[in-house]
């Protein structure tokens, strides 16, 4: 029988539908969207007078391929912003006011006019900017990229997310880097994999690079977790000696429990997918979590 909570029952990432949305194509997709927009309410909240936080296109790519019969560029499958799906199988309802004109459309073109050729697809980041004397909006200072599985080696994305990345701490941009995905290896070349299972590596990883006053002098930090283990709260640098402390913990939370189809399709009865991609620590820690589920009765799905 299906065991399922509306709340995240484990401490940390849920590694149940951390798995599923590694192994389903598009998945990571919608719940990065959800998060990065809860990641953006955090931080507008956190930030000082003298700063304003915004949803930018970020560094990292979607996935596109060339159709070679109409030689237009599409994604590899489609993606709509919010999907409703129908949950009456025996009939369908009618919705609305019945006898309303329907508008006249004020544009009419064939379909295929309205795909996007040659436009690279970003996936959005959390761009901290300060605020001027003049009061305009400055430069970006902190830039904050959930990472996607396509960004990373040996993701098509990656070269493009690399040379990016490149150019925004040589322009003195302060990056955080957030990596929830365990079965792809990290895009910093100094970080452990946890693939390959290297001494001390962790499946999840925070990561700040400041590269103020330069990179020589700036530092890079990590702030590693393995299942079962709260994300950490860490504090993002701003400029100067300026920063904001943000529980990452309570947003992963929030975005899991915002929408049902999170919680959903979790189920504490079976075993994550790709459960050999976590260590022999991890899986025991996993297991418990399940352990936990079969003894807990509140807050049912």
């Amino acid at each position: 029988m299906a065991i399922k909570f509306r709340k995240n029952i484990y401490h940390g990432v849920n590694a149940h539908l951390n798995s599923l949305l590694q192994h389903e194509y598009g998945g990571w997709e919608v719940f990065h969207n959800s998060h990065i927009t809860d990641i953006l309410r955090a931080v507008d909240v956190a930030l000082p007078v003298g700063y304003l936080a915004e949803a930018e296109r970020g560094l990292q790519i979607r996935t596109i391929q060339i159709d070679e019969e109409d030689a237009y560029f599409r994604m590899k499958r489609p993606r709509p912003d919010i999907t409703i799906h129908h949950t009456d199988p025996i009939a369908e309802r009618k919705i609305g006011p019945l006898g309303l004109d329907a508008a006249i459309p004020t544009r009419e073109y064939p379909a295929l006019a309205s795909l996007e050729y040659g436009e690279d697809v970003y996936l959005n980041a959390v761009v901290i900017r300060e605020i001027l004397e003049t009061g305009e909006i400055g430069k970006p200072i902190t830039w904050i990229e959930l990472l996607s599985p396509t960004n990373k080696p040996p993701g098509q994305g990656f070269v493009q997310y690399r040379e990016k990345r490149i150019t925004a701490l040589k322009s003195g941009i302060a990056l955080v880097e957030i990596d929830y995905l365990h079965e792809t290896r990290s895009p910093i070349s100094n970080s452990l994999s946890y693939l390959d299972r290297e001494d001390g590596a962790t499946p999840y990883m925070i990561t700040i690079t400041n590269p103020r006053p330069d990179l020589q002098l700036g530092r890079t930090q990590e702030f590693g977790f393995h299942v079962d283990q709260a994300i950490p709260t860490v504090k993002i640098p701003l400029k100067g000696t300026d920063s904001i402390t943000v529980n990452f913990q309570t947003v992963y939370n929030q975005t899991y429990e915002s929408i049902k189809v999170f919680s959903y399709r979790v189920d504490y009865d079976s075993l994550p997918v790709g459960m050999d991609n976590y260590d022999a620590t991890d899986q025991k820690q996993i297991l418990a979590v399940m352990e936990r589920a079969k003894n807990t009765t509140a807050n049912p799905e």
